[in-house]
């Protein structure tokens, strides 16, 4: 597993590899296809606006790659949500229950936590990631 990289040192790491090889941004600008200005934007301190697209056509004519790799596998991202949004939903459970005099006990608190991660972890993907 690579180590994750800043923008800054990714733009850091494309400059490199351009004084290494010799092109000017000009150059890098025509040989990519993309205008001067975009070029420029991307090593400057504004290089958050650049798209995908553009930072790949450099990256081409650098002879760098751009890997999206798996750093996490699908289930455990799935389990860490539905933890996270089962204890958000069963705090406002015990929130509620607590305004109306009612306030849940501990081992009622966690068994409805627990729930509410099992049915967030068999059911829709999609509702995982609905607030």
């Amino acid at each position: 597993m690579n180590e994750l990289l800043s923008i800054p040192q990714i733009v850091r790491q494309f400059n490199q590899r351009r004084e290494q090889l010799g092109i000017s941004q000009s150059r890098l600008a025509e040989l990519s296809g993309i205008s001067l200005p975009t070029v420029q934007r991307f090593f400057s301190d504004n290089s958050s606006n650049i798209s995908m697209e553009t930072v790949y056509k450099m990256a081409k004519i650098l002879g760098l790659n751009l890997i999206a790799e798996e750093v996490m596998d699908t289930q455990r991202i799935i389990e860490n949500r539905a933890r996270e949004k089962a204890q958000k939903l069963a705090a406002m459970v015990q929130g509620t229950s607590s305004l109306e005099g009612q306030g849940l006990a501990k081992k009622s608190y966690k068994m409805i936590e627990q729930n509410l991660f099992h049915a967030l972890v068999s059911g829709s993907k999609r509702k995982l990631w609905d607030s």
